[in-house]
């Protein structure tokens, strides 16, 4: 019974060393990863500007795109490197993704005498009549907001 006991040990031995071998990725596949990471490859994707469909005034009620009073609380204007609200201004740091109808950014904002920044996705619907608008960061508020485009 020993040497069947020791073969038995051998061969669990041999198995529990061949599971603890990990395949390791081809230098192909890591050079991929790599090259995707290198700052040279995110740099191309850098956006400076706002896309032109996003741009103009927008409102969160039909009264934002009228008032002449001054008070329209939910009013948007978005500029080619901003954004306007009714007592801010967020200005567009670095972008890191956008399309003809989107962006994806950090603005840096300045209203009532404080500073902050918020990372903001905007993405207007194909006909170009409405534009969502998605911010994150401190203090963000925890919704989707949905903006007409203004006559």
């Amino acid at each position: 019974m020993k040497p069947v006991l020791a073969l038995t040990l051998a061969g669990f031995l041999a198995a529990c060393s061949d599971e603890a071998k990990v395949p390791q990725p081809s230098e192909t596949a890591a050079d991929a990863i790599a090259s995707e990471a290198t700052p040279t490859a995110q740099a191309s994707a850098a956006v400076t500007s706002i896309p032109m469909a996003l741009q103009g005034r927008w409102g969160l009620v039909p009264a934002d795109c009228t008032s002449t009073r001054g008070d329209a609380k939910g009013l948007m204007i978005v500029g080619p490197t901003d954004l306007r609200f009714y007592e801010s201004v967020g200005k567009l740091r670095s972008g890191v993704s956008s399309g003809a109808n989107s962006l994806r950014g950090t603005f840096d904002y300045m209203g009532e005498g404080m500073e902050w920044s918020r990372d903001v996705v905007l993405s207007a619907a194909p006909d170009g009549q409405s534009l969502d608008f998605q911010d994150s960061g401190a203090d963000a508020p925890p919704s989707r907001r949905t903006y007409q485009r203004c006559p």
